[in-house]
């Protein structure tokens, strides 16, 4: 089973479909959406519309959460200048969503399982499998990984060839998933084949900032 990953989209609809185009022609089997699909962008509305229209699973990302509740996580780290545009964007973000829109991001969940079949299953996540703005890397110590696993709701233990899960929060790409590994996929980004959604297909940048330019965002 090949399956596409997408993440970080952050309302970029003209760049969710130039995505979801190539997906498709590629004939990969199905879509995952790792988080941070809608906040920030010219088009929450349309990104919303459009990931309706795919039915595939997604992820609950940290700027969709906060794009709902208004609670940051990591606000701390952030300066009372930025959290003020920050704010700003929020907004209007939220002004262009409706009722609907909003339930649907609602039902994002923080991770999404998806069986590959022969025993082997796959978990998609943003971040970490028990927060969204907990890092993961390769180079995550073992020890500090096997215990967020338990933590988490992954079976312990878990195998990790080489460091790494499939990976969370990453820029909108899709990602060929061959899994060969028994329960949850452990996964090493060196093994993988990332496509960057601007630097490796073909896309209409010009196009990109019309859409911004037209939404008026802040």
């Amino acid at each position: 089973m090949r399956i596409a990953v997408l993440s970080d989209v952050h309302g970029n609809c003209f760049a969710l479909e130039t995505v979801a185009a190539d997906v498709k022609n590629k004939g990969l089997d199905s879509i995952v959406c790792n988080g941070d699909m809608i906040q920030s962008g010219p088009q929450p509305h349309e990104t919303v519309q459009l990931l309706r229209d795919m039915k595939c699973p997604i992820v609950l990302g940290n700027s969709a959460a906060w794009l709902l509740t208004g609670v940051e996580t990591d606000a701390h780290l952030i300066s009372e200048e930025r959290r003020k545009k920050l704010d700003t964007v929020r907004d209007w973000s939220l002004n262009q969503l409706t009722g609907e829109d909003r339930a649907f991001i609602n039902s994002f969940q923080s991770t999404v399982t998806i069986e590959l079949g022969h025993g082997r299953t796959l978990l998609a996540f943003h971040g970490s499998p028990t927060s969204f703005d907990q890092v993961l890397l390769p180079s995550t110590p073992e020890d500090e990984f096997q215990d967020i696993l338990k933590r988490g709701s992954m079976p312990t233990p878990c195998d990790r060839p080489g460091g790494g899960l499939l990976p969370g929060g990453n820029p909108a790409m899709w990602d060929a998933v061959l899994a060969d590994r028994d329960k949850f996929q452990a996964w090493d980004p060196a093994d993988a084949l990332f496509v960057d959604a601007i630097n490796d297909i073909e896309t209409n940048i010009a196009q990109v900032v019309a859409y911004l330019e037209k939404s008026q965002k802040p």
